[in-house]
């Protein structure tokens, strides 16, 4: 049995996670695409987000790339030093999302990846993904970033906290919650759907 996992699927459960601004592209050499989407930190950066199922590999990835960048011939190397040490501590508290530093360019990315073969991807699974990689940008990326300027070491960043929501934030997790409701009564007023109470 093949994965039922597409674009198309993807599209709706980003659309019911309340984004509607987004591109979908193709991918060359993929029978899927890419969502091309963004989210804009507590660093006050706007940042990518890409939405990938690889269908030959039989994996989803959602990731954030750039979330800062360190280019290993031009960094200082006490900075690349902390950077990379701070991207492995990250990594053995995280767990759903990881981070990754790519020494070819000095990509830093957070990344969710999960098996999609033979099966398929609840709102849910997808919902806890994408926050899992929202999480990563906004509670450490700005840490990210001032390794990078030398104004924190890696010990600071690794005991940052989760930030708190604030009451913009709070509105937009009711109102999500008020459109996902308001689906679900639509999309069980037509039928009696053999419920008893």
């Amino acid at each position: 049995m093949a994965t039922t996992v597409t674009i198309e699927v993807l599209r709706q459960h980003l659309e019911d996670f309340g984004w509607k601004q987004y591109q979908v592209t193709p991918e060359p050499g993929e029978s899927e695409g890419l969502i091309f989407t963004g989210y804009v930190g507590e660093d006050q950066v706007p940042h990518r987000i890409i939405i990938d199922p690889i269908i030959e590999k039989g994996v989803l990835r959602i990731f954030a790339p750039e979330v800062v960048k360190a280019p290993m011939d031009t960094t200082d190397k006490d900075r690349l030093h902390e950077l990379v040490l701070t991207v492995a501590a990250l990594n053995t508290t995280s767990v759903l999302a990881s981070f990754s530093y790519d020494p070819n360019d000095g990509e830093v990315s957070i990344a969710v990846a999960m098996p999609i073969d033979e099966n398929d991807i609840s709102f849910e699974q997808f919902r806890r993904a994408l926050t899992a990689v929202m999480w990563g940008i906004s509670t450490y990326g700005s840490g990210l970033k001032k390794i990078l300027d030398g104004t924190a070491r890696s010990s600071d960043v690794v005991r940052t906290t989760a930030p708190v929501p604030t009451s913009a934030d709070l509105g937009a997790l009711r109102q999500l919650l008020e459109d996902l409701e308001r689906r679900a009564r639509e999309a069980g007023g037509g039928s009696d759907g053999g419920a008893s109470d």
